[in-house]
């Protein structure tokens, strides 16, 4: 990898600034897992227009385990994740986050999400500092990642820095 290419979004992925799935007691949760390292960075770790309404939308615990497995339960049942399978139909995610935010997605507004299928749009919107939800799937199967960052290999190739919800090494 050329690490001259690296971008990760600012104050996001290293060490315990983020949970991973062990984290919470559930079964088949990526993706509330994914959500909630979203909304963690959002809320707490940058400095945007969300902070205060994903903030106030939680129980703080008494400590940020606490804080975030409040959150992640409150995303799981939004999510309707199913502790098997199929786990959390992708088709959920949109209206969950409108209903926990309280607002609809809007470019500009609090939060937006589009689907994209493009690798390269992907590669370019993460240097945005857009945290991005995405699922990858292999027919029925599927797990869903936070992608926090891009790099280019030696070569030009590209490949995004994903938050695969079961590791703390590797960011």
């Amino acid at each position: 990898m050329d690490g001259t290419t690296e971008y990760k979004i600012p104050g996001f992925g290293s060490g315990w600034s983020y949970w991973v799935t062990k984290d919470f007691v559930a079964e088949d949760h990526c993706a509330p897992t994914a959500l909630t390292n979203i909304l963690w960075y959002r809320g707490w770790q940058s400095t945007t227009n969300a902070n205060n309404i994903i903030r106030n939308k939680v129980t703080n615990g008494s400590t940020d385990a606490a804080t975030a497995t409040n959150l992640f339960w409150r995303l799981y049942t939004l999510l309707g994740t199913n502790g098997g399978n199929p786990g959390t139909p992708y088709a959920n995610v949109p209206s969950a986050l409108t209903h926990y935010l309280g607002v609809t997605p809007q470019s500009g507004g609090v939060w937006n999400y589009r689907e994209v299928e493009l690798f390269p749009v992907l590669f370019d919107t993460v240097a945005e500092q857009c945290p991005i939800y995405m699922k990858i799937e292999r027919g029925e199967k599927g797990h869903a990642v936070f992608v926090l960052g891009r790099i280019r290999d030696t070569g030009g190739s590209k490949y995004l820095i994903v938050l695969d919800g079961w590791n703390r090494k590797g960011v």
